[in-house]
């Protein structure tokens, strides 16, 4: 009889130590798993504002720069042109920057399909663009939270004279 309490009370114990090796590598796995979330949402931010400050320059270039024709050249036909997915061209049609909270954002048109608060600072409808009439004013709103669409999260640090 104390042979098997022995072999029971060792059972026991190698269950217990098999429980904790369980939980320690459920709990790296956890680890392992919320580094590479964060690391994931970091290299896309990253990628999103370098994305952003290329649409930028290439808005600031196209309103420096007229278009001229150049006369076409006869085109040699030697290999066919490859297929390319079209890239989603966002076309803005002014720039907000504001240096004191470190933004640089392109706006779209308000009737585009990307004037959306979840992608962009969002232009009101009721807004008119100097173009439109003389008494024109510009309607924005943004997130001002922690996520990576927080474009106004750093509105605070504004002050405003009176």
């Amino acid at each position: 009889m104390e042979h098997f309490a022995l072999f029971m009370e060792q059972s026991k114990k190698e269950k217990k130590n098999n429980k904790r090796y369980l939980f320690i590598v459920i709990g790296i796995f956890l680890i392992l798993v919320g580094i590479f979330v964060i690391g994931y949402r970091e290299y896309s931010n990253n990628k999103n504002k370098l994305v952003e400050q290329e649409k930028i320059e290439l808005f600031f270039e196209e309103e420096v720069n007229d278009p001229i024709e150049e006369p076409k050249q006869e085109e040699k036909q030697e290999e066919p042109p490859k297929q390319v997915e079209p890239k989603k061209e966002i076309n803005y049609v002014a720039i907000l920057e504001i240096p004191k909270i470190n933004l640089k954002k392109g706006l779209v048109d308000k009737n585009s399909k990307d004037n959306n608060v979840d992608k962009n600072i969002y232009t009101l409808k009721e807004s008119t663009f100097p173009n439109d009439e003389n008494n024109s004013h510009i309607i924005l709103a943004s997130h001002s939270g922690n996520s990576y669409i927080s474009f106004f999260k750093n509105f605070k640090k504004i002050k405003f004279r009176r």
